[in-house]
């Protein structure tokens, strides 16, 4: 008896470790360079943001989104860097094209973004 009570406790811990914990797991940002984005098709869930990490890159970029319903674009400050990066805000499920305009037009970028409801 004593043996199962182990052997479950420790197939919880495994199960809890490896993200198979049931409903209890949640959904984190997602994290991409601008260099990674361009003409890609990114997935995101309703309550998932998307971080974009300029790199060396020291531009402000302004958003230009086709479907302002689905996504909204604001500027979330790097802790490491302390400049102020973009970020993707899922609004409603749906899909859209973001284009992020750089001072420099060989900055921009262009991507598609789908929004699924979250699990």
């Amino acid at each position: 008896m004593r043996r199962t009570v182990v052997i479950a406790a420790l197939l919880a811990v495994v199960l809890t470790l490896a993200g198979c914990g049931g409903s209890t797991a949640t959904t984190g940002p997602l994290n991409v360079r601008l260099a990674d984005i361009q003409s890609r098709t990114l997935h995101l869930h309703l309550h998932q943001v998307l971080d974009i990490h300029l790199g060396s890159n020291p531009g402000r970029f302004t958003a230009e989104i086709a479907d302002q319903t689905i996504v909204a674009v604001v500027e979330r400050r790097n802790l490491t860097s302390g400049r102020f990066e973009p970020e993707i805000v899922p609004l409603r499920t749906g899909s859209t094209q973001v284009a992020l305009i750089g001072a420099d037009p060989r900055d921009s970028v262009g991507f598609r973004v789908i929004i699924t409801p979250s699990e």
